[in-house]
């Protein structure tokens, strides 16, 4: 049986009240009684019938067997015949005769009124046995006369059957007609004593049926001064207790517990309450979110506890602020429709306005609101900021729906990060780049699959003798109809969808399957490729490498990987693990963008680094900034004390090539030398620089 039957069949079973199932059964215990006390009077009517032939033939007997048997005795027949003839207007009477012991009928009396069947049906041939013999048609009573102890015959005596029957029958039928009147009584006032016995359970089930979850506060009353009662009080206090639940449960699913607002379900109810309202014809509206920007590194450093203590005085800040804002930037509508604030995630609040006079005024009640939350906070005698960030759109405007509303606020949100502006609105060309970096993202996702990122290979050269010691792998887009995409598009987009650790396993395979091709060519060229961050934070970092070393059969000691330096710097201990076991098979580790970060001389000591590249800007600013070359020295200086080869990026011009020589430094790596070239193109400048026909601006160039 299905479910659907089995709650179908339970409804039908269910259909019946309780006060229908006592009447019926109490209706049933009438009919069961009325037909026991039917089978008890149909048996007793039978052993009636029969009881009272034998009690009437026994009084005949006791009244005229003694004078019989006189008469019979001494053969006086005419007292006989007079004794016999009294019997004939006995009621039933068919015949009456009187035999001898040997069976011979002596005299016999028939009744003229007797029936035809039961003369026909008179059994002469009754033993003579006293008793009572039962026929079809008729009874026969059979009594001895005696005559001073001696039986000197027998007097029969035969009635009616159905004439004795039909009396018995009347007395029996006022019995039942009886029987039938107190029944008549009592079912009426069975069920008049049900209902009225019920009743408090009725009410019970109609109250119980009536309630709806707004009718919770309700009470039910029943004085019944039984169980009844009883029940209505346990009922009553049941629906107090749910009530009381359903409040808190109220609570829980549209209050934020840490800091008291409307949590993001109600927040969400009530943006498109305001929507529709918008889209109606009122005045327009805005919804403001906030990111505290800094609250989740004040979690690590303080802890979950710390940061729920924060987020509530933030909670309370904001509210402050938005019933102030109400008060100077909404003072037509601030009291019938006040704004609301809510925190709708882990670390943001917004800001729902349901009527505003323009935008400007949307642009100062975000303005109140965030300047709320960036003032600094007292905190366990701490002066503590959270720093904020406002993405703002207006309504129906940039949302007809609570849903679009809120992704166009955070798209504005994520931009004004991204320009680094403590606030900007939406607008329909971040929708358009939101979309654009989706379809980025799944085209990036195909070119994966089709393996179009390939390295390229841009020349690093020893300063000093002009040689190519080999190049930095870098990763290059190239569409199946031949264009090329450039870094700065497919990087940044790679990184914010979580596609760079791909694109970078796939770099450092094609790198070391084509340096390792090189190799066989007798071209050993040091291949240098960036390691992304997250690569770093792969606990099989060091197998991963060491797997794509063996399966393109490349040296180790051919193989550079860069790290940055705020990846370096992180966790020197957690570095130093994951690089050691690579390092001691003989691949050579790199500091990328050195100087951009905050390591220092007593970290630099720490780190088991191979090679230190300067980043590019100090480079390109050594004839322009006059702070650039003592910041280029120093860095030299530090590499040198610590044992670090160096590597200088974007060397575009001789002069700058000089001044690192000169310094010291190692390697160059610019443009000054070649941009990044295909494998193709630069296995070629291989072959011609290892038969001298290569040159750089410089002189002719060999190679190391």
């Amino acid at each position: 049986m299905t479910p659907q039957a089995e709650f179908m069949a339970g409804a039908k079973r269910r259909a019946m009240s309780l006060a229908g199932r006592v009447c019926l059964l109490v209706a049933g215990l009438i009919v069961a009684v009325a037909v026991v006390f039917s089978a008890v009077i149909w048996t007793a009517w039978k052993d009636e019938s029969r009881g009272h032939v034998e009690v009437v033939g026994g009084e005949i007997a006791r009244a005229l067997g003694p004078r019989m048997a006189e008469s019979l005795a001494s053969g006086d027949r005419d007292r006989l015949g007079r004794l016999l003839n009294t019997l004939k207007d006995g009621t039933g009477l068919v015949w009456a005769d009187v035999r001898t012991p040997a069976g011979a009928t002596v005299m016999r009396l028939t009744s003229p009124a007797a029936p035809a069947r039961a003369l026909a049906a008179a059994p002469l041939a009754t033993p003579n046995t006293p008793g009572v013999f039962v026929g079809r048609d008729a009874y026969v009573v059979v009594a001895p006369l005696r005559k001073d102890g001696a039986t000197v015959g027998y007097l029969r005596v035969s009635f009616d059957r159905k004439t004795i029957d039909d009396i018995r029958a009347g007395r029996f039928a006022e019995v039942w007609l009886i029987v039938l009147a107190m029944i008549a009584i009592a079912a009426p006032v069975t069920l008049f004593a049900v209902s009225r016995i019920m009743a408090p359970l009725r009410t019970l089930t109609e109250f119980a049926q009536s309630l709806t979850e707004d009718d919770l506060g309700r009470r039910l009353t029943v004085r019944s001064g039984d169980e009844f009662e009883t029940l209505a009080e346990a009922f009553n206090r049941m629906m107090g207790r749910l009530d009381s639940a359903m409040q808190r449960m109220r609570k829980l699913a549209y209050v934020d517990p840490i800091t008291e607002l409307p949590n993001a379900e109600r927040f969400q109810m009530e943006l498109q309450s305001v929507v529709e309202g918008a889209k109606q014809g009122e005045q327009m509206g805005a919804l403001v979110v906030l990111a505290l920007d800094r609250l989740p590194r004040l979690a690590d450093t303080l802890g979950q506890e710390a940061a729920q203590e924060l987020l509530a005085l933030a909670g309370q800040r904001l509210a402050a602020a938005v019933r102030i804002a109400d008060r100077t930037v909404r003072l037509a509508d601030a009291g019938e429709k006040p704004s609301l604030a809510a925190r709708i995630s882990n670390m943001e609040f917004a800001v729902i306005a349901p009527s505003l006079a323009s935008p400007s005024d949307a642009a100062r009640l975000a303005q109140v609101a965030a300047s709320a939350l960036s003032q600094p906070v007292g905190w366990r005698g701490h002066r503590i900021s959270f720093g904020c960030t406002v993405g703002a759109a207006m309504l129906p405007r940039d949302g007809e729906d609570a849903d679009t509303a809120l992704r166009h606020a955070r798209l504005a949100l994520n931009a004004a990060r991204g320009e680094q502006r403590p606030m900007r609105f939406f607008t329909r060309s971040l929708d358009n780049d939101a979309h654009a970096r989706l379809a980025l993202e799944r085209e990036m996702r195909d070119a994966l699959e089709r393996s179009e990122f390939r390295a390229f290979f841009q020349p690093k050269v020893n300063l000093l003798s002009g040689k190519i010691t080999g190049a930095e792998a870098l990763a290059r887009w190239t569409r199946p109809d031949g264009s090329l995409v450039s870094p700065a598009v497919f990087i940044p987009a790679a990184e914010e969808n979580g596609l760079i650790d791909a694109i970078s396993e796939s770099i450092l395979r094609d790198a070391c399957w084509k340096a390792a091709a090189w190799s066989r060519e007798g071209f050993h060229a040091h291949v240098a490729v960036n390691i992304s961050a997250l690569q770093f934070n792969d606990e099989r970092f060091a197998q991963k490498i060491l797997r794509t070393l063996e399966q393109a059969g490349l040296d180790c000691g051919l193989l550079e990987l860069e790290v940055t330096e705020s990846v370096a710097m992180k966790n020197l201990d957690r570095v130093t693990a994951l690089i050691e076991p690579l390092r001691a098979r003989g691949v050579r580790f790199a500091i990328d963008d050195f100087g951009t970060g905050h390591s220092s001389l007593a970290a630099l000591t720490r780190l088991p680094f191979d090679l230190l590249k300067i980043d590019q800007q100090f480079i390109r600013g050594l004839a322009e900034d006059k702070h650039a070359p003592a910041i280029v020295e120093t860095i030299l200086a530090m590499a040198a004390s610590v044992n670090f080869d160096t590597v200088a990026e974007g060397v575009e011009t001789e002069e700058q090539a000089a001044f690192l020589r000169l310094r010291g430094c190692s390697v160059g790596q610019g443009y000054l030398y070649g941009p990044a070239l295909a494998p193709a193109d630069f296995l070629a400048l291989l072959r011609r620089s290892a038969g001298g026909a290569a040159e750089w601006p410089q002189g002719r160039l060999g190679v190391a």
